[in-house]
C-alpha cells in the first residue's frame, strides 16, 4: 500500500495502545505498506491529534503535513472534498477538523 487512512478513528482516551495510530498498530500496518508509505489521519479529537504528532517525534517518523484545522485553513482540497459520515456529523456540531500526514522510516 502507498497511503493509509485513518479517518475518525475512536481516540481511545483511556487505551492509547489501542489507538490505531500508536506505534502498535503501525507495526501491523508495516507488512502491506509499501516504501515511502504516507500515513494520513483526519479526526475532530484534539486529544487524538496531540498524540500523534508527539509520537511522530517521539518515534523519529517524517512529519509531511499538519492541519489543525482544515476548514478554516488554506490546505489541499482533497481534505474538504471526501466527508466521511462521522466528519459530517462533527461538522453539523461545529467541531474542529484536523489531519496529519507523515511517513515512517
Amino acid at each position: 500500500m502507498s497511503e493509509i487512512w485513518v479517518t475518525f478513528p475512536d481516540p481511545q482516551p483511556k487505551k492509547p495502545r489501542k489507538r490505531l495510530v500508536s506505534p502498535h498498530f503501525i507495526d501491523i500496518y508495516r507488512p502491506i505498506m509499501k516504501p515511502g508509505c504516507v500515513i494520513h489521519l483526519k479526526t475532530d479529537s484534539r486529544l487524538l491529534y496531540e498524540f500523534l504528532l508527539e509520537t511522530i517525534k517521539e518515534e523519529n517518523w517524517t512529519l509531511i503535513n499538519c492541519t489543525e484545522d482544515i476548514y478554516n485553513t488554506n490546505c489541499d482540497t482533497i481534505l474538504k472534498e471526501i466527508q466521511t459520515f462521522y466528519e459530517k456529523k462533527w461538522l453539523e456540531e461545529n467541531s474542529i477538523i484536523s489531519h496529519i500526514s507523515f511517513k515512517i522510516n
